[in-house]
């Protein structure tokens, strides 16, 4: 027994979940899907069983259903393709998934060409063609304009059947989408419609040496059978007959046999070409067989005239005549039935060249945009590498900087307790400023190497349980020491909001932040610190009743080395660094920095942290 089948059937046994065992029952549908789609269907009827009885995602079975449609359709029973791909259908619609409603339209659409109805396959292909492109899909969007060109083909308009055909293989290989060797064959049935049958062989064997790589044998019958055309119709027939002969001794199996038919059928066109007439009459008959049961009338009578032909060389013409009858009475149903057509399919046809049209548009649009994202890239490699740059040197400067200025500041304390034990108040006063500008330019080299690291990813947060409440008034206590006289500052926070896991220094950095330049820029009024708790986060409120922030300006207020332009700001100058710092580091605890502002009315900074805690984390009451 094959070790993947073995695989697949042990994952179906030992499935732990209702989920995960309609989740390996098509993973070994998907197995059968490629030699026997008898079994393949079997498996996932029991996936819907599953998914039924167990009352699991009605989601689920929109793949079951589409594939079972699939199925069928490859089983040539199009009355249970066009069923199971219907339920699908309307799942889709329920469930708004337009993606997989686009998928299985096309589907339809296939199913209706090869039961001749041209009006109702283009339909459907308009459709999944509307709902890829307001889905912005562009695999999708091909599939649907190739299967307007097979369409185009099929109503014998060969020329508009390779001018979607050939855009959508285009398209594919220039965006390096999957299923070009469907495109391939699908352009070399055209080619073969209209003689071109060196392009058809060659589009073939392009074809062919796709799927064998992909290890896809199933699609490789198709691209067998448009190499094998290719050579009948270049007149080497014996190259043909290797072609087709390999796809009947792979499909073998009952489940495979309708696919049988088009193989059959070129054999017996080639077997009256080289005057075989018993084996002509043998392939076309078992034809025949498959077509009544599946197929079209069109291709049924054409099946009938062929016929016709073998049993005449036979010198069978009681049988001959009667093919021969049956091809006319055929042909008559299949071109009143065209006629009655025709009208709609000229409608249908005008919107299909309307959307044609739009195609070309969009991929004209898409090399458009290609080129702008290469060149996107470049320069973002550019920036990149320019920014890595900037923020090695400034963290070397930095690191410079900071140890004669820690020197600077220690030795100002020192002489500033001297002074003071000796009562000099006058040189008192100038160390303190000495002390405290060296703090101050202390800071600024410490915001200039945090937005180092953070640009260069080498900054890290420590996390750990904490305490919301008490975060606020260790805040609280410093700020007060230093605050603006005339301004009042509000603390608001309960003792019981719940702890939460975060880096503590870094949250206090970034309310010191936040309230260093809410004193700034209010002279008068009040400052307020709140913090509050939702279901899933805890929110720190950074209120003031200050000059505001022009809504021109609010863009740029967290871009680094930018200030907001006022007045103001022009007397108090700072790196631009702590907003963007501040930013930095809630993002880095998956948080978020929300600002709302009104010049003459004051600013609200909001800034949201995730919990991080489960209930079974928190301290016990």
């Amino acid at each position: 027994m094959n070790q993947t089948l073995e695989q697949l059937q042990t994952a179906v046994t030992h499935a732990e979940t209702p989920l995960q065992t309609v989740t390996a029952l098509h993973e070994l549908a998907d197995y059968f899907a490629t030699f026997d789609f008898q079994e393949a269907i079997v498996h996932l009827n029991k996936a819907q069983e599953i998914v039924e009885t167990h009352n699991l995602d009605p989601k689920l079975s929109i793949p079951i259903f589409k594939q079972i449609g699939s199925l069928f359709n490859d089983l040539r029973n199009n009355e249970a393709a066009i069923h199971y791909l219907e339920k699908a259908a309307a799942l889709t619609e329920a469930h708004h998934e337009n993606v997989q409603k686009a998928s299985i339209l096309r589907l339809l659409g296939f199913v209706q060409m090869e039961l001749g109805n041209f009006t109702e396959a283009l339909s459907y292909y308009l459709q999944a063609l509307e709902l890829s492109r307001r889905e912005e899909n562009l695999l999708a969007e091909a599939e649907a304009l190739s299967g307007i060109g097979l369409v185009y083909g099929e109503m014998g308009n060969s020329e508009q059947a390779l001018r979607h055909l050939n855009q959508v293989l285009t398209l594919k290989e220039a965006h390096n989408l999957p299923g070009v060797e469907f495109a391939l064959n699908n352009c070399a049935l055209e080619y073969v419609k209209i003689g071109e049958f060196a392009q058809a062989l060659a589009y073939g064997q392009r074809a062919l040496a796709i799927t064998l790589s992909n290890n896809n044998l199933f699609s490789a019958v198709f691209a067998r059978n448009r190499i094998g055309e290719g050579y009948m119709g270049l007149g080497q027939l014996e190259q043909a007959v290797t072609y087709f002969q390999q796809n009947l001794d792979f499909l073998q199996t009952e489940s495979l046999k309708p696919r049988r038919l088009h193989s059959l059928w070129n054999l017996g066109k080639l077997c009256i070409l080289q005057h075989r007439y018993p084996e002509a009459v043998k392939h076309l008959e078992e034809s025949l067989e498959i077509a009544k049961s599946s197929a079209g009338k069109q291709f049924i009578f054409e099946v009938y005239e062929k016929l016709a032909e073998a049993y005449k060389g036979m010198g069978n013409f009681e049988r001959a005549l009667h093919c021969f009858q049956q091809f006319h009475k055929l042909k008559e149903i299949v071109f009143d039935e065209k006629s009655k057509q025709a009208r709609h399919d000229l409608e249908v046809a005008y919107r299909t060249e309307a959307a044609h049209r739009e195609a070309e548009l969009l991929q004209q649009k898409a090399k458009e945009l290609e080129r702008e994202i290469q060149e996107r890239k470049r320069a973002e490699e550019q920036a990149l590498q320019a920014s890595q740059a900037k923020s090695r040197f400034l963290a070397t400067m930095s690191h410079e900087l900071r140890t004669p200025l820690n020197s600077i500041i220690g030795f100002a304390e020192l002489i500033e307790l001297e002074l003071t034990e000796q009562q000099n108040l006058m040189l008192v006063e100038d160390v303190q400023r000495i002390h405290k500008n060296g703090l101050h330019l202390l800071e600024l080299v410490n915001e200039v190497l945090d937005m180092a690291k953070i640009e260069t990813g080498k900054l890290v947060i420590y996390p750990e349980r904490a305490s919301p409440w008490l975060i606020v008034h260790e805040v609280a206590d410093v700020v007060a020491r230093s605050a603006k006289n005339g301004v009042e500052f509000i603390v608001i926070a309960d003792p019981e909001l719940p702890e939460f896991i975060v880096d503590t220094m870094r949250i206090k950095q970034v309310l010191l932040n936040l309230l260093s330049n809410a004193f700034k820029f209010t002279d008068e009024g009040w400052v307020k610190l709140t913090a509050e708790a939702t279901a899933v986060s805890i929110q720190f409120i950074v209120e003031d009743n200050g000059i505001g922030i022009p809504a021109d300006q609010m863009s740029a207020l967290f871009e680094t080395f930018t200030q907001v332009d006022t007045p103001k700001n022009r007397t108090l100058r700072g790196t631009g660094l702590g907003l963007p710092i501040a930013r930095d580091l809630i993002q880095l605890h998956g948080g978020s920095i929300a600002v709302e502002s009104i010049v003459g009315q004051g600013s609200k900074f909001v800034v949201t942290l995730p919990r991080n805690l489960s209930e079974s984390d928190t301290p016990d009451e």
